[in-house]
């Protein structure tokens, strides 16, 4: 045991070099040495790999990781970012206005995608005044708990397997980021 403290060197488990303990590998208190058995460089490309083979995976693990180091949940960091949000309002406003004026036309377009899907979906049969109150309560929501909240269609205007309509029995209020992480699945 005392010889373990006491090396300089250890052998990575992928690449199979023998590397300085301290320069090479990341600390981690969990094993009997105090490092990691991958040293930095593997580490490194695993992540890179990681990024262009699985983008999702890679935003998800980096989520995961900042959550357990900070020990936060999600609705603590909505929170956090809507008080932000509210002490830089004016910063927000001018950010928004640059990239709506620098992105105009990406942006032109996306509402226009939207809007063109929305109105596919619509049928003549839908009740209008009960579709505008879920738009109501998500906005009452946002405003009561500082947490945004979204329309969400429960089964997506553009889904891969099948497509919803704008319909009331098809619309939910739920956390926008519950709403983004959804994406357009079912």
């Amino acid at each position: 045991m005392k010889n373990q403290e006491c090396r300089t060197t250890k052998v990575c488990v992928t690449c199979l070099e023998e590397k300085d303990l301290v320069g090479c590998f990341y600390k981690n208190k969990s094993s009997k040495d105090g490092y990691l058995t991958q040293c930095k460089d593997c580490l490194k490309k695993k992540r890179q790999n990681l990024i262009f083979t699985n983008p999702v995976a890679y935003q998800n693990s980096l989520v995961a990781s900042r959550f357990a180091k900070e020990g936060l949940t999600k609705e603590h960091l909505a929170k956090s970012k809507a008080d932000w949000d509210a002490r830089n309002s004016e910063h927000v406003k001018e950010y928004r206005r640059d990239y709506y004026t620098n992105n105009y036309e990406a942006c032109l377009k996306a509402g226009i995608q939207h809007y063109t899907r929305v109105k596919r979906a619509s049928v003549s049969w839908g009740n209008r005044q009960e579709m505008i109150k879920f738009y109501k309560e998500a906005k009452h929501l946002t405003k009561t708990t500082g947490i945004k909240h979204s329309v969400d269609h429960i089964i997506p205007l553009k889904g891969k397997n099948v497509s919803g309509l704008h319909v009331e029995s098809n619309l939910q209020v739920i956390k926008l980021v519950d709403n983004n992480r959804k994406f357009n699945k079912f």
